[in-house]
């Protein structure tokens, strides 16, 4: 009975079912919820959090959120979603947008300058490219995940200067540029782990236009590294877990790690490894 209800709600989602403007929480996950009215949450003037993930929504109308400028986060995941409009969120102030396993290409003009947390895991972006989230500059967390990534400009990231957390893990890289993160020198956590075909690193180490990463975990495992050079880690020398397990590295040149002087967690399992320089710890 239950679903049947929320079906009908789905196809002319109404107005008049959200009367109280005390709902803070809003949970309609698990539904079969396909359309929203355009006025649908304009009633929840103190709203915070809006559950609508594991829905058949295909497109959100542009004006939707107009209402509800108290909301904090939004969970869309497991939907049918392409695209989010452009002005959806304007008159919000979203921290946490949750996009993942949806069918979203690229277009990606629906964020702004308050959004902290995206997550676009498991969706269809496989080329990320410069302006990409150049209206989201205030980005702490950034996941893409899953998406089948073949290649990334080495100018897509620059707009995201207060990044702390990045996943690329489970993509299809062959490479990665030493400037991908030129501009996010406060990041804490890079996840490139299980891209096979991901082969090398940049021989003199990531660049940051100030110098140095303040990173403390980086997860390059389980991809197809075959060579580190003397510098592949030079400019994150906060670096206190590092995960190469699974690559195909069988040589490291003595001061793979010298500058590494804060790390505590070193896996450098399954590689082809057959000897260590005695001086390489």
């Amino acid at each position: 009975m239950q679903f049947n209800l929320f079906h009908i709600i789905g196809m002319s989602f109404s107005a008049c079912f959200l009367q109280s403007s005390s709902i803070e929480e809003l949970d309609l996950s698990r539904n079969n919820l396909m359309e929203l009215h355009p006025q649908a949450f304009s009633k929840l003037s103190n709203v915070v959090y809006i559950n609508l993930s594991q829905n058949n929504l295909e497109k959100i109308p542009e004006h939707v959120f107009d209402s509800v400028e108290t909301i904090e986060e939004l969970d869309l995941s497991y939907n049918a979603l392409k695209t989010l409009p452009a002005n959806v969120f304007n008159r919000t102030t979203l921290a946490i947008l949750h996009l993942k396993y949806n069918s979203i290409t690229g277009d990606l003009h629906f964020g702004n300058d308050d959004l902290q947390q995206l997550d676009l895991s498991f969706n269809n972006i496989k080329h990320v490219h410069h302006g990409m989230f150049d209206r989201m500059t205030g980005l702490t967390n950034l996941n893409l995940k899953g998406n089948g990534i073949t290649k990334i400009q080495a100018d897509s990231f620059l707009a995201l200067k207060r990044l702390r957390h990045i996943d690329l893990s489970i993509n299809d890289l062959d490479q990665v540029s030493s400037m991908i993160f030129y501009k996010n020198s406060e990041l804490d956590v890079i996840r490139l782990n299980d891209n096979p075909r991901l082969s090398q690193l940049p021989t003199d180490g990531f660049l940051s236009y100030n110098g140095l990463f303040t990173v403390y975990f980086l997860d390059i495992s389980n991809c197809a590294i075959g060579a580190l050079g003397h510098k592949t880690f030079s400019t994150m020398p906060h670096l206190a877990t590092l995960k190469l397990a699974w690559n195909n590295i069988n040589n490291l040149e003595r001061d793979t790690f010298i500058s590494l002087n804060k790390l505590t967690e070193l896996d450098l399992s399954n590689n082809l490894i057959a000897r260590l320089d005695e001086l390489l710890f």
